[in-house]
């Protein structure tokens, strides 16, 4: 249980939010698709929150690491928002 647990949260590191970016093109995306991408992220990691795992140490990882992904893509969401009512 311990391993499985390892290997979930591996998957939501730090660098994992640079390599998932990079993959879906993030950089190439026009601001509105960026906001869009965003906000599906965000939607995504509240129904991740809901989720447990198989262990008790591994549960509370599990949100500390969705609760810094939260507000790292919240403060992006933010930032672009700012960046739309700009060039509006």
């Amino acid at each position: 249980m311990t391993v499985g647990d390892a290997d979930i949260l591996d998957c939501f590191d730090v660098y994992r939010i640079y390599g998932h970016l990079q993959y879906i093109g993030f950089d190439k995306l026009s601001l509105e698709e960026k906001k869009e991408k965003t906000q599906s992220i965000i939607t995504n990691l509240y129904e991740h929150q809901k989720e447990r795992l198989a262990t008790e140490t591994g549960t509370r990882l599990w949100q500390e690491r969705i609760a810094f992904r939260l507000a790292f893509f919240e403060s992006l969401q933010g930032q672009l928002n700012a960046s739309f009512e700009i060039i509006e």
